[in-house]
């Protein structure tokens, strides 16, 4: 590498420098000491929105500290100068975002005993992605740091940088993936017990119906074995007596006692 270039990527890397250092002393000192854009993005809510949140400024000069940004400035300072620019302004979006969340949002606080117990998940519709992202960060669900550990060290560099772009930390990265494939499974999982519910009580009658299914063929049965002549005698009273039942309203009880009433009074003219 010449001599000249070196000197203008000396130069962009203190004219940048220079000028986020001017901007976050005079406005933003509180982000100094922070070092990488994952100690930016996991600061409390009160202290990343304080004041609005840090400018595309202040990122820039938390992005230069990073070592593909340095090797980046080595190669091609013009396109790293444009690359740390646009990556500035989509984390700063992310965080404008953040700070515009209601915090009071309310959800379920989900259990280690729900997770066990499908049927009490269930019970209030499947976890939503919210519900299941509050459940791994405050109760430990798994050891999100342990498994973010077992990546390589080359390929967690290269996934932390591309969080970056779209404003997140690698930890959040992670934590929306296993939210989002775990909510829907919860989904799939409700639904298909939803639907087995619905066909188990469509196919299993309730003791009521069945009481009237039983009063209900024995009248059957006791109609059929009336001689024609007591059939014909008594077929005006069985019409009024079926236009009776609709004062029931399809209440079961009600149809059963009705049918118990008039079993007895076709045993009554079968006697005579």
């Amino acid at each position: 590498m010449n001599s000249e270039k070196i000197l203008k990527i000396i130069m962009l890397h203190i004219a940048l420098i220079s000028s986020a250092s001017t901007i976050a002393s005079e406005n933003r000192s509180y982000f100094h000491n922070i070092e990488t854009v994952d100690g930016l993005l996991s600061l409390p809510k009160n202290e990343l929105c304080k004041n609005g949140g840090p400018t595309s400024d202040d990122i820039k000069l938390i992005l230069l500290h990073g070592p593909l940004a340095q090797s980046m400035y080595q190669k091609d300072p013009v396109t790293a100068r444009m690359m740390i620019d646009e990556q500035s302004k989509k984390i700063q979006s992310k965080i404008k975002e953040k700070c515009a969340l209601n915090s009071n949002t309310s959800s379920r606080n989900i259990t280690k005993e729900m997770i066990k117990d499908e049927n009490l998940m269930c019970k209030n519709g499947a976890p939503t992605k919210e519900e299941l992202k509050t459940y791994l960060v405050e109760s430990h669900g798994i050891d999100i740091d342990k498994q973010l550990q077992t990546i390589p060290s080359q390929y967690r560099l290269m996934m932390e940088e591309g969080a970056k772009l779209k404003g997140y930390t690698l930890r959040e990265v992670f934590i929306e993936d296993i939210v989002t494939v775990t909510a829907k499974k919860w989904q799939e999982t409700c639904n298909k017990k939803n639907n087995y519910n619905t066909k188990n009580s469509s196919s299993n009658p309730s003791k009521a119906q069945q009481s009237y299914d039983e009063v209900d063929k024995e009248l059957n049965s006791l109609w059929k074995r009336l001689s024609p002549e007591t059939r014909k005698r008594l077929l005006p009273s069985q019409r009024e007596w079926i236009k009776q039942k609709s004062s029931c309203n399809n209440e079961q009880k009600c149809l059963t006692d009705m049918t118990n009433i008039r079993i007895h009074e076709l045993e009554s003219e079968n006697e005579k």
